[in-house]
């Protein structure tokens, strides 16, 4: 009895193992069978955008593609207030911060103070002076601007002493009412290496201003937006102060409007994007079917850190239960740009990015991210990247797993990466798109299930020999009771019937004698 149970043990135990090698072997095979078309055999898995990548959006000398590298501190070099105002305003050491970085960068300090007086004509603020705080800011990192901001409701104090605020930066949210475009005369397009500027009327949100509205000056804005007409385009700005003008029309008491420059002005579309205040505009900049490029950071961390900051599952919820198709992300990558969707797949690489950049963990708060390679029933075998600020916890990561997973994010752009393919290399082309935490789906834990089963499977054979073997114990012990009712024998003395001589073999026939007479 006891070989048969444990030779039902060994069988149960051998088809767990194979089971469990059967499964692992048929996920590998499958995972390594959809990207066998894209990828070689030896090769891995191409890197998603990364700080060590080149052309990646997190490389510390890509500031952008026109802008020069002005990180030095600022710290211990700020000037005395040239203009000798009476008063001081109370970021007075952020505003000297800014000015010694401007001043590094060729701005005029005599000229500004003049240009910062104050009671300028309207037409009279386009002028060298403006124009080579224009040159400067546009060498200016986004992240110069922001450390060194100033609160919103300081810029009534530049409209009241504009010689004293000169050089303070202000992040602004607000409404863009109107734009024009300006040209800059030949000789100076020529020597400041750019030709058009735009002016626009902004009407801040955080503030209240006396006329309500500030006039900026930026080197880009949206190709979207209109020209030279009203419009009303949810709009930020990260801007410079330069000085105050009069406020246009006749009045008997002038207001003056506070004049900004900045790089860019900022686009908040109506939507989810807007909402979380991503700037679209920078959109303009995207080319698909390239690598990353250093024009393409901005956006990249932008989108990113908004999807960091949203609330947990707020993408997914959004993009609800419709069925996405991945077609237009390969054939219309131009038309999908920011659109969000919700895919689902198999995941077959998981891999974490550090950022390095002491100006994307400052601004965004971003310290690394991760890369999730996947396939859907509809890519035909061709490979999607999706970048999200974190993962579940306890999804594996590696660059061999096989998970199923549902991500919601918005398509940043058609992504070009090289492949090896035999003894030369090719661009791979894969969606890329920057979403929220995966929603993972976990695979049954096929050999915990088994080995219950098997164990089950033992103890039901154990029980069943037990059962077996009490009843045989109970068999015999009858039959000794019967036999010592039938020949006067106590039960204990009948233990071994096969070795009594009554039931010994008989005797030979021929061997008997015959009986007496």
């Amino acid at each position: 009895m006891w070989v048969v149970v444990w030779f039902a043990v060994a069988i149960v135990s051998l088809s767990l193992v194979a089971g469990a090698v059967d499964s692992r072997a048929q996920a590998v095979d499958t995972a390594e069978g959809r990207s066998a078309q894209n990828q070689p055999a030896d090769g891995p898995v191409p890197q998603p955008p990364e700080a060590s990548s080149r052309d990646a959006p997190g490389s510390s000398s890509s500031l952008s593609e026109d802008s020069e590298d002005s990180s030095a501190s600022a710290k211990g070099q700020a000037k005395a207030d040239a203009s000798g105002g009476p008063s001081t305003p109370v970021s007075a050491g952020s505003i000297n911060d800014m000015r010694a970085l401007l001043l590094l960068l060729g701005v005029d300090d005599r000229q500004m103070a003049t240009f910062a007086d104050g009671a300028l004509e309207p037409t009279a603020v386009e002028s060298p002076p403006l124009w080579q705080l224009l040159y400067a800011v546009r060498r200016l990192r986004p992240w110069d601007v922001q450390r060194f901001a100033l609160p919103a409701n300081e810029l009534k104090g530049g409209v009241l002493e504009p010689r004293a605020y000169w050089g303070g930066s202000f992040s602004l949210v607000g409404r863009v009412v109107r734009v024009q475009r300006r040209s800059l005369p030949d000789d100076v397009a020529q020597r400041l290496e750019f030709k058009t500027y735009y002016r626009c009327v902004f009407r801040p949100r955080e503030v209240s201003l006396p006329t309500g509205e500030a006039v900026v000056f930026a080197l880009d804005i949206p190709k979207a937006w209109k020209i030279d007409q009203p419009v009303d385009y949810r709009a930020g700005v990260r801007g410079v102060f330069a000085t105050a003008v009069k406020a246009e029309g006749p009045s008997a008491s002038p207001a003056f409007t506070p004049v900004l420059v900045a790089r860019r002005v900022a686009w908040y579309p109506p939507g989810i994007l807007g909402d979380l205040k991503v700037d679209v505009g920078l959109f303009d900049h995207i080319e698909d079917r390239r690598p990353i490029l250093k024009k393409e950071r901005e956006p990249f961390y932008q989108m990113l850190a908004a999807c960091a900051r949203a609330e947990d599952g707020l993408l997914d919820r959004i993009a609800g239960d419709t069925a996405y198709s991945v077609v237009p992300l390969f054939n219309e990558p131009a038309r999908q740009r920011g659109r969000l969707v919700a895919l689902s797949g198999t995941a077959v690489s998981a891999l974490a990015v550090r950022v390095d950049e002491p100006d994307i963990q400052q601004r965004f708060g971003l310290k690394q991210y991760f890369e999730v390679v996947m396939f859907t029933d509809d890519s035909q075998q061709n490979p999607i990247v999706f970048c999200v600020p974190r993962l579940p916890p306890g999804m594996p990561q590696g660059e061999e797993i096989f998970e199923r997973v549902r991500v919601a994010g918005f398509f940043f752009k058609a992504w070009a990466y090289p492949r090896a393919a035999g003894d030369r290399k090719v661009q791979q082309i894969a969606p890329l798109l920057i979403g929220q935490t995966p929603r993972w789906y976990p695979a049954p834990q096929r050999g915990k299930r088994g080995l219950l089963v098997g164990v089950l499977f033992v103890v039901g054979l154990l029980l069943l020999w037990l059962v077996v073997w009490r009843l045989n114990r109970s068999d015999a012990e009858s039959f000794r009771r019967r036999l010592a009712a039938k020949y006067g024998a106590p039960p204990h003395q009948i233990t071994d019937l096969s070795d009594s001589s009554d039931f010994g073999p008989l005797p030979d026939a021929s061997e008997q004698s015959p009986p007496n007479p």
